[in-house]
């Protein structure tokens, strides 16, 4: 068997259906689907009982074991070569695997590449709202590999892992959405699952560690998946509850992220502490500015300088966070402007 479709699910009954169905409805036969349901509440377990296919499994687990604990779950009832973890709300393309399973066998160790696509964002109803733009902080346009996008039929990324695993370092983010993110088994078992110790985002470390263990990072420029956005959704709950869940995860990697992880990419740990600094805080509370919320942008500083109080005064733009929160109304007019300047900086810099 080549691929395993993992869904872990958990109160989601409403979408489960129609998630296992564009699964199982892949043009790419070789496949099974399994999911691990977290001792939901709904009626999710009573639709699992009724779907009839023999390349469908599931289990119901005693309690509810968390999130990551779910996701080391229902991948460890995987028995393909490829895994991919999908979210019990969100739905592929019927050419997803196929158009993967395309560019592999283009490929010479295709069992040590990462595959990704681009995705469609649709409504609770499962109305499109628009298509996904490709980062160009990750995926540059030299990376387009010009052999690969001629025999597939579309724009393939290619970058070397260490490479893309240094750019995922330096901006604390991933490149990979959790829905379209393909791998080895092999590759899966060599960093040994989901991390435990996330509290709001175990994807973005696992594909930390799945860089570090690759060859290379492929991107399929093609809206194979569909992201669906709603209020019941993780991160819409994590705003809803006013928790800095997200900061806290990214501030656990500045101490957590092995050396040798670190060591592969030429950063040190204070590179680190500085990307978590600048990009979790300094910019993230410049943009709360900007919007208005000077209360959580008022929160992110206290929590950066807390964090690495040394170093806080040291990163760029820190000081302009602290005098633009005390400006109060007038600070957020001037953040506005600078958040569109910083940001034509930034487009301007990658066009080149």
């Amino acid at each position: 068997m080549k691929f395993s479709i993992c869904i872990p699910n958990y109160n989601y009954a409403r979408y489960i259906g129609e998630t296992i169905s564009s699964a199982l409805s892949q043009s790419e036969s070789d496949l099974e689907v399994v999911v691990a349901d977290n001792h939901s509440t709904d009626n999710s377990v009573d639709i699992l009982s009724e779907i009839e296919d023999e390349r469908f499994r599931f289990s119901i687990n005693k309690t509810n074991v968390g999130f990551s604990g779910n996701l080391g779950k229902v991948a460890s009832m995987a028995e393909g070569d490829y895994r991919l973890m999908l979210s019990s709300d969100d739905l592929l393309d019927p050419d997803f695997l196929k158009s993967i399973s395309k560019l592999q066998s283009l490929e010479v160790e295709p069992e040590k590449g990462i595959y990704s696509s681009t995705e469609r964002v649709i409504d609770s109803d499962g109305k499109e709202k628009f298509v996904r733009r490709i980062d160009p902080k990750f995926w540059y346009s030299s990376d387009i590999d010009k052999d690969l996008s001629d025999q597939c039929g579309f724009n393939v990324y290619k970058v070397d892992a260490k490479e893309m695993l240094r750019r995922c370092l330096t901006l604390l983010r991933t490149p990979f959405t959790f829905a379209s993110t393909l791998y080895h088994k092999n590759v899966y078992e060599a960093v040994e699952g989901y991390s435990q110790t996330a509290i709001f985002n175990p994807d973005k470390k696992f594909a930390w560690a799945l860089l570090s263990q690759a060859n290379y990072a492929y991107l399929i420029d093609s809206p194979l998946v569909s992201y669906r956005v709603h209020d019941a959704a993780q991160a819409a709950q994590q705003r809803k509850s006013g928790a800095l869940k997200h900061i806290t995860d990214e501030y656990i990697a500045t101490f957590e992220l092995p050396d040798d992880v670190l060591s592969s990419v030429n950063m040190t740990r204070e590179d680190l502490q500085r990307a978590f600094l600048t990009q979790d805080i300094v910019l993230r509370g410049l943009a709360l500015i900007a919007d208005g919320d000077r209360f959580n942008a008022k929160r992110y500083l206290r929590f950066g300088m807390a964090t690495f109080p040394q170093l806080f005064s040291s990163i760029k733009y820190s000081m302009h966070f602290r005098i633009l929160l005390g400006l109060g109304p007038i600070g957020t007019l001037l953040a506005k402007v600078g958040k569109r300047k910083l940001q034509k900086n930034w487009e301007d810099s990658v066009s080149q």
